[in-house]
């Protein structure tokens, strides 16, 4: 009889065999690039990776598992089978919050830069750019709510948002 074949680390059953006990990704994640599990964000926060000296400094850290990612949205489409909205409404995330490490950000800014990415979007974007006379239906979120009255706005965003809701 064959025995089950489980993770130490996440619990999942593999059909391949284990890698010092490991799944394929939790040993890419703690044997390969030698990362560690940080403290579970708290609800309606999302924490980085503090630690200076370490590799992923920066990084946020997954509510779910525990582990932190330069990219944590891609992570939690693959690993945890949630969207960026399910995910964020869960753990009272902004929607607007930035899921990536600001060294992914530099990159990727930096990326777009060389292939001028902003004439393009500028070309491309005529045909779909906001029009005088639209009416804006945005919902905003609770936590887009806390976020704009610790800045001031809130209250004049709100007698809009009234505005907007009786016409």
């Amino acid at each position: 009889m064959k025995s089950e074949r489980i993770c130490k680390f996440c619990g999942k059953k593999q059909e391949r065999p284990l890698s010092k006990g490991y799944c394929v990704s939790c040993y890419h994640y703690f044997i390969l690039y030698k990362y560690a599990i940080w403290p579970k964000s708290n609800y309606g926060q999302l924490n980085r990776v503090l630690d200076i000296r370490s590799r992923q400094f920066g990084m946020p850290i997954c509510h779910i598992c525990g582990r932190a990612y330069a990219k944590l949205q891609q992570h939690i489409w693959y690993s945890h089978n949630m969207t960026r909205e399910e995910y964020c409404q869960k753990y009272g995330l902004d929607k607007n919050i930035n899921m990536t490490s600001k060294e992914y950000n530099e990159k990727m800014h930096n990326y777009a830069l060389y292939y001028k990415m902003d004439d393009q979007l500028r070309k491309v974007g005529k045909n779909t750019r906001f029009k005088k006379g639209n009416t804006n239906n945005y919902k905003r979120s609770y936590q887009t709510k806390l976020r704009l009255q610790k800045q001031g706005k809130y209250i004049a965003n709100l007698k809009e948002d009234n505005k907007n809701e009786k016409s």
